[in-house]
This record gives C-alpha cells, sequence and structure tokens, in this order.
C-alpha cells in the first residue's frame, strides 16, 4: 500500500508540474536556510562543551561594590588557584591563565607580533578538552619557558620541520621551548589563543606595583573543576568565607566571589572586566535567528497549504474515482499527507545540497566555522527526517483533511468545497505569509539603519587618515622619540604620539582622592596616552591641558579625566584635584578633563576614564595627511626598516581596529538581509503560483467581463484586488509586532536610533509592491486572453 502512495504522489507532482516545481523551490530554499540557522545555533550552543569535564568546570569571578557602583570581574588574584585547591576540598584541581603583555615572536630571523599569547598552569590540559597533534599533554607545561603552539604556527615559523624541541623567542630574552602542537587551533570555546606558555614563566610586568601574591591584583582568569561528589551549591557556600581569610577586611567586605558554568563564560560575559581577549556569544542573536527559520519554514509550508487548496478542484475527480473504488476518508488523507511529506523530501534533499553549495561562502563572509562534513551527515538524519515529517505535516495536514471527506457524487462532478473554513484559511495564511515577510522587511530596514549609524556615528575623534603601529618593547623610551623624530620628517605625516588605539583592553583602577576608603572608590576605566596624543586623534579638551613634554611632572604626576569621570565624582573644578588611580599612580593630579569620546563600542555606555602616561606603551599613533594612503604606508614602512630593523613593522588603521568591534553584528546583520531575500522570494514565488491557479478557475468570468466591456485595467485591478486587500492588513498588523521586537534589539545598544514611523510605511509599501507585481503579471495575461477561447467550451 505504501508503495501506491509513493507512486500516486509521483504521478500527482508529474501532473502538476508548475505548482510541483513552485513548492520544492520554495521549501528547498526555505530549508537550505533553516539548515543553516539550525547548525550555526547548535555550534553556538555546544561551545565548550568538548571538554570531557565540562559539567564540573566552573571559572572564578568576582563581583565588586565600589561607592554604590557593582564591577563584575571575570578575574581574580593570581594566589587564588592554588589557595582555594588547597584549602576546599571539594575542589580538585585549579588552573590560571593570564595574557601575555609582550607578543613578539621570532625564529630563524623572523620576527612578527602575534595576538593570543597567554601563560597556563600545568593543569591546562586536564581540565580543558583541546588534544595535541605532538607532545604529551601531561607534561607539556610543567617546565619554566616551554611553550605549546596551533598548527597554523608551527607551520609559520617552522614550515614542516617538526618543531619540538625548537625554541622562539618571545621578547629580547625569554626562549620558549615547543613542547607541543595542538591538533586544530582552538574552536568552539571561548577561549582562544595562539601559544601557550607554562605559567611558571609568568613574570610581573615591569613598572607593576605588585607580585604574584598579591591578592589586590586582580588580572587572572582562573578555572576550578569540582569533585566529581562536590556541588555548585557547596562550593559556593564556602567562598564567603575563604574571601575573608584571604582579603584585606576592607576589600573582603565589597567583594564576592561565584562560580561561572563553561556555558555561562561563553554567553553571559558581556560587560565583565577581563573578558575582552576572549570570545563572547549573545544569545539574543541565537534566539533572532531561530524566529527567522520558524518563519521562512512557515512562510514555505504556508505556500504548499494555499496552492494545495487551490489545486483541490483540479483533483476532484480523481477523489471521486478513488471513493467509489472504495477508498475511505482515512486513506485518501494518508494519500495526501504522502505527498507532502514526499514533496518536503524531495526539497530536503535540494536543501542539503544548496547549504552545502553555499556553505563555505556564508562561513566566509560571517566568519564562522560551524565544522560540517558531508560525512558526518549521518548524526543529522534524525534531525532531517524530523524536518520532513514536520513540513510536510504541516503543510499537508489541512487539504488532506479537507477533499478527503467530499461526497463522492460531488467529486465525480468535479466539485470540491472548501467551505469556508477552506476559504479563510486561504486568506489567513497569504496574510499571514505577507504578516511575517512584512515584520522581517521592516526589521531590516531598521538594523540597516543600527548599523549605518555605527559607522557614521560622531564617536568624539576623528578616525579618519589615523593608523597605529606596534612597538612592543621594553625599550619603548629609548626608541619612541627617534621613531617619532624621524616620522615627523615624513611628508605624509600630520602629527605622531603615543597610547592605547582603542584595542578594548583597557583595564581598570579604584580611583579615588587621598585619604579616601577604597571601599569608596569609584571603578574607573584606564588608558594610556603620550604627549600629544590627543591632538593626533583628535579628541577636544572641555577643561585644562592634555600632557605636555613642557611639563615633565605629566609623566610621573598628571591625570586626565573624561567628563563622566568628573561628572561621577561630582566635582566642579576638577584641575588641580589630587587623585589617586590604584596602585598604579598614587599621587596624581588632574591636569585636564577631555570631552566625552567612545573609546569602546557602541553596545556600552561611555565609562567613567581616566587617563595617564604610563612606564612603557605598545603603539605608535600617527596622523596621515589625506591623500594616497598606500603610497603613505609604504613611506611609514621604509622609515621604520631604517630606525628600527630589527622589529616587525606591523601598522593598522585606526578604522578598521574600530570597525572589528562590530563583527558579530554585522554577522547578524547579514544574515537578517539573506533571509528576509529569502522569504521575500518564497513568499512572492507562492503568491504567483497561487493567482496563477485561482486565476485559472475565473477564466470563464474573465471573458464575459471583456465581452460585456469590460477593459483590462479594470479587470487587472478588480483580480489583484482580493490579494492586496490581505497584503495591506498584513502590513498594519506586523508595524506593532516588528516595533517590539526592533526595539527590544536596539537595547543592547547603549547608543542607539530612534525607530522611526515611515520605517513600517516603506516596508508596507515593498510588501504590497512585491504582491501587486506577482499577482498583477498574472491578473494581465489572464485579462489580455483572448474571450472567444475561454467562452468556447462554456
Amino acid at each position: 500500500m505504501f508503495q501506491n502512495y509513493i507512486k500516486s504522489a509521483f504521478r500527482s507532482l508529474l501532473r502538476d508540474k508548475t505548482s510541483a516545481a513552485i513548492n520544492i523551490f520554495g521549501l528547498t530554499f526555505a530549508l537550505a536556510g533553516v539548515l543553516f540557522i539550525l547548525f550555526f545555533i547548535k555550534s553556538e550552543l555546544s561551545t565548550d562543551s568538548f571538554h570531557p569535564h565540562a559539567g564540573r568546570l566552573y571559572r572564578l569571578t568576582q563581583q565588586a561594590t565600589r561607592n554604590g557602583q557593582s564591577i563584575p570581574l571575570a578575574t581574580t588574584p593570581p594566589p587564588m588557584g592554588p589557595a582555594i585547591e588547597k584549602e576546599l576540598p571539594e575542589i580538585e584541581k585549579t588552573v590560571r591563565l593570564r595574557y601575555s603583555d609582550d607578543s613578539r615572536l621570532s625564529y630563524g630571523g623572523q620576527a612578527y607580533y602575534e595576538e593570543g599569547l597567554w601563560y597556563a598552569d600545568s593543569a591546562f590540559f586536564q581540565l580543558f578538552g583541546f588534544q595535541l597533534a605532538l607532545g604529551d599533554p601531561a607534561s607539556a607545561l610543567n617546565e619554566p619557558n616551554t611553550a605549546v603552539i596551533t598548527p597554523e604556527l608551527a607551520l609559520k615559523y617552522f614550515g614542516d620541520e617538526n618543531p619540538l624541541g625548537k625554541a622562539l623567542l618571545l621578547g629580547d630574552d625569554t626562549p620558549l621551548k615547543i613542547t607541543g602542537v595542538l591538533k586544530e587551533s582552538p574552536r568552539h570555546s571561548h577561549l582562544t589563543f595562539n601559544l601557550l606558555a607554562s605559567f611558571s614563566t609568568f613574570r610581573v610586568p615591569p613598572g607593576y606595583p605588585v607580585d604574584m601574591n598579591s591578592w589586590a591584583w586582580g588580572g587572572f582568569l582562573t578555572y576550578v573543576l569540582l569533585k566529581e561528589d562536590a556541588t555548585f551549591a557547596e562550593v559556593e557556600e564556602k567562598l564567603p568565607s575563604f574571601i575573608a581569610s584571604k582579603y584585606e577586611p576592607e576589600l573582603a567586605a565589597v567583594t564576592e566571589l561565584h562560580l561561572q558554568s563553561m556555558h555561562d563564560c561563553y554567553f553571559n560575559s558581556g560587560g565583565m572586566y577581563g573578558v575582552n581577549r576572549n570570545r563572547t556569544g549573545n544569545l539574543a542573536y541565537v534566539r533572532g535567528l531561530g524566529i527567522v527559520a520558524v518563519l521562512i519554514l512557515l512562510v514555505a509550508a504556508f505556500n504548499f497549504t494555499n496552492l494545495s487548496l487551490a489545486r483541490g478542484v483540479r483533483r476532484a475527480k480523481e477523489v471521486g474515482l478513488r471513493k467509489v473504488l472504495g477508498a475511505n476518508q482515512s486513506g485518501l488523507a494518508l494519500l495526501f499527507l504522502s505527498e507532502a511529506v514526499l514533496l518536503s523530501a524531495i526539497a530536503l534533499c535540494g536543501g542539503v545540497i544548496l547549504f552545502f553549495t553555499g556553505k563555505e561562502l556564508l562561513e566566509g563572509r560571517l566568519n564562522w566555522d560551524m565544522d560540517i562534513q558531508p560525512s558526518g551527515l549521518l548524526f543529522y538524519l534524525p534531525v532531517f527526517a524530523g524536518l520532513i515529517l514536520l513540513t510536510g505535516l504541516a503543510a499537508g495536514w489541512f487539504p488532506a483533511y479537507l477533499f478527503s471527506k467530499n461526497k463522492a457524487v460531488q467529486a465525480l462532478k468535479g466539485e470540491v468545497k472548501t467551505g469556508t473554513a477552506g476559504n479563510n484559511l486561504r486568506r489567513w495564511l497569504v496574510g499571514a505569509q505577507f504578516f511575517m515577510m512584512t515584520t522581517l522587511i521592516a526589521g531590516a530596514f531598521i538594523v540597516k539603519q543600527q548599523m549605518d549609524f555605527m559607522q557614521n556615528t560622531d564617536l568624539g575623534f576623528d578616525r579618519e587618515q589615523v593608523v597605529a603601529l606596534q612597538l612592543l618593547d621594553e625599550r619603548f623610551p629609548e626608541y619612541y622619540p627617534r621613531v617619532r623624530q624621524r616620522l615627523l620628517q615624513n611628508p605624509n605625516v600630520v602629527s605622531v604620539s603615543a597610547g592605547d588605539a582603542f584595542s578594548g583592553n583597557n583595564g581598570s583602577q579604584p580611583i579615588m582622592q587621598p585619604g579616601v576608603e577604597t571601599q569608596e572608590a569609584t571603578q574607573m576605566d584606564i588608558l594610556g596616552a603620550y604627549f600629544g596624543y590627543f591632538e593626533t586623534i583628535g579628541v577636544e579638551m572641555a577643561e585644562g591641558r592634555e600632557f605636555l613634554e613642557t611639563f615633565p611632572n605629566d609623566t610621573t604626576t598628571g591625570v586626565i579625566l573624561n567628563e563622566t569621570a568628573v561628572r561621577k565624582l561630582g566635582w566642579e573644578q576638577p584641575i588641580g584635584q589630587r587623585i589617586q588611580v590604584g596602585d598604579l599612580k598614587p599621587d596624581g593630579v588632574v591636569v585636564g578633563v577631555v570631552k566625552d569620546f567612545h573609546y569602546r563600542s557602541l553596545h556600552e555606555p561611555i565609562k567613567p576614564l581616566a587617563i595617564f602616561v604610563p612606564a612603557v606603551m605598545s603603539q605608535v599613533i600617527v596622523r596621515l595627511r589625506p591623500g594616497d594612503a598606500a603610497s603613505a604606508i609604504a613611506s611609514l614602512r621604509n622609515d621604520w626598516e631604517a630606525i628600527l630593523p630589527n622589529l616587525p613593522f606591523d601598522l593598522q588603521l585606526l578604522d578598521e581596529r574600530l570597525q572589528h568591534r562590530y563583527i558579530a553584528d554585522r554577522s547578524f546583520s547579514w544574515l537578517v538581509y539573506l533571509f528576509t531575500g529569502f522569504t521575500l522570494a518564497i513568499a512572492a514565488l507562492g503568491l504567483y503560483g497561487l493567482a496563477s491557479i485561482l486565476l485559472g478557475f475565473r477564466v470563464r468570468e474573465i471573458g464575459i467581463r471583456k465581452v460585456l466591456g469590460a477593459s483590462v485595467s479594470g479587470i487587472v485591478s478588480l483580480l489583484s484586488m482580493e490579494f492586496l486587500k490581505l497584503v495591506f492588513a498584513a502590513c498594519v498588523a506586523a508595524t506593532p509586532v516588528a516595533y517590539y521586537f526592533m526595539d527590544k534589539w536596539l537595547q543592547d545598544f547603549a547608543y542607539r536610533i530612534d525607530i522611526q514611523w515611515w520605517v513600517f510605511a516603506l516596508a508596507g509599501v515593498v510588501a504590497v509592491g512585491v504582491a501587486f507585481l506577482t499577482v498583477s503579471f498574472q491578473s494581465v495575461k489572464a485579462a489580455l486572453a483572448n474571450p472567444v477561447e475561454s467562452l468556447r467550451n462554456d
């Protein structure tokens, strides 16, 4: 019997090739989009799940309260890990991680600045699931001056040679013996690194007023592995007393220690200090794409249902004959459902092919890696089977029920009564399609506006024609004057300074006036800047002055605040106020106030900021004259190689660095545009097929109207109006829904656009325009037909 259903289903599809093609193409594109979103969501949700002890692995975090301000910290002091492992019996093992301040690597005469260099305790590979292709994970990080690297780094420095036993030079004087090579670079983890050096190699950077036993220095990521019989609640309960036994009383009173699960490390670290060098995810984007996947699938299913309802009359006699020959209602319903499932299966095959055809292109465009191989699809067979059944049943159940219950006599006469329910359902489905389409169109417009806003908004400084040159070296104070003097002689250069180039790696310090208790301090971001920094990047001073070479004390005591910091401190006359910047600048004096500028992402509000001249900096900031950027950069390279031939020339445009902050936002927006286009195409395709079938039932009516003198424009208007009224109503209904969801999305940005009414009007115009063009094409075709031909057989 099942074989007969399949044969009948194939014959039905071949008899009505146009409707079948529309359904298959619509479902194919819809399922390809759904598959991409599903695999992306799975990839995101499985982040950090590959660690063998992920359920027992946590990160220690702190919640500090200062001056009524709650400050979440992902970092802890350096002695935290060993101490908590020793004193809490529920903890099996701990691992500390610390980023490398000096990231210049050299080997065999080649040197590069590298990102993602970390120090890690020897138990790293016992806690985390990263695998080694070469080396022993149990001992790879046991000894000082040893390191594990990624395959990419191994190829870059050692080529085809075996890197084990060879040494990379970190900075000028730290050799790192290679004791391991990872199987693959870290993926699907919040931890990203290119090199892991043994923790015993780490040394406190010069100028830091702390040591490795300092409980007031919170600059280390600390991970703990709970014993199998220990619980989260047991450990959390003991953390307050542990803090009280280690921290100074005034610091312990304002600090809480917590455990953060591995899953939360990726998705719930937003706003935490100390995670800027880790990958973080956005659950709102994952949920949003999940909703988009459902909408795409629904639009395609609605197309299928509508076309099935409209094709019912064509199959009336078939239904009648089957009933006369003994087919019962359940058998007929099963026949129609089997056709729907078969069509879904064909579409899914096309969707899988389309998915893998476009997967590499999409991954490259979005900078994602879903790590899916065709050979691994067997694992996803239950997902595919579920999609086929879900789509087929959702799209085919109502037509199957409706047609199977028609009486045989009526069916043999070619009469299939869909009734009020069927007609209403068809209208509702058309309306629902364009409701969802209008919602997505409006959302796409708003996303585009927000992206343009972030691209073009005034950040409080001039980011054009500014480049950052890396100068990571302890001899920066010796090298910088020579570099500056040489670059200022370059005709392409306007000004030169040094400082932070908005890398997003700002630390923070408690800021207070001398004599104020620590718990009353205001936590502020800190930024390093040298003479002429604000002039070079184009930040205006609100009061006072910037750091000047004519004031030698600026390097030791000078502090500049932003306007937000002054408001936070409540000062009316900030210039000359004495201020303490944590332990870094205990005797500071405010010499100037800069106007607020966006040194962080627009997702975050401008925070209080303290700026001072650090002992060592790492970036030379250069403003170029407008003109040929390529030739200007080439001239900078020549100057650099003439002055510092042993240091790599590493240049980055400031504007490109700023845009790097919004990679996830741009990827999300691009997906919204893509899938909005998908939905628009699917809905238009379905409406085209539906109009073709329904207008075919009105051929005689059109012929009569033409004989009675109706004009082509009048007939087109009459035939199109039924659809356009539904589309217009759907656009009106979609407006508040689109506003609600887009307003929720915009709340993720501290600085955002205001949603304008015309966005929804424009989305409605686009939806109505697509519907009109689609339907009018068929309407004009029907209106231009010769009425004699349509009435000949009447």
